[in-house]
């Protein structure tokens, strides 16, 4: 028995659009960025904790298929300082995971925002 498939490759396509005189199409991104995603994130698991709609953060852990040590991290990134928050939410900044944690290890949010300010100098 023998089976036959056709086969487009997306790849062949463009290259004859762009033969043609067409554009390209290159997909743009829409909504917030993933950091963004994850500081939203890290505000909701904390009102949830807070309010008693998950018990512990072993709980949301399970919930979410991560280690409880991730939760941590998640809930660490709504107590980043407003300034730093906004930077990040409006796109003015995309920083890392780990960005944001070692700024989340500065005690007051004045030495957050110092701290941002040297690390994405250019950005503000």
């Amino acid at each position: 028995m023998k089976v036959s498939y056709a086969v487009r490759f997306a790849g062949r396509a463009r290259k004859r659009d762009e033969k043609a005189g067409a554009p390209a199409v290159v997909p743009s991104s829409t909504g917030p960025s993933a950091i963004a995603r994850r500081i939203a994130l890290g505000h909701y698991l904390a009102r949830c904790l807070g309010d008693g709609t998950i018990e512990s953060q072993g709980a949301a852990a399970n919930l979410l298929g991560v280690s409880r040590a991730r939760v941590t991290q998640l809930i660490d990134l709504s107590l980043l300082g407003p300034a730093v928050q906004e930077a990040v939410l409006v796109g003015r900044v995309a920083p890392t995971d780990r960005q944001l944690r070692l700024l989340g290890s500065c005690v007051g949010w004045q030495e957050q925002e110092e701290a941002f300010g040297r690390e994405f100098r250019d950005a503000n």
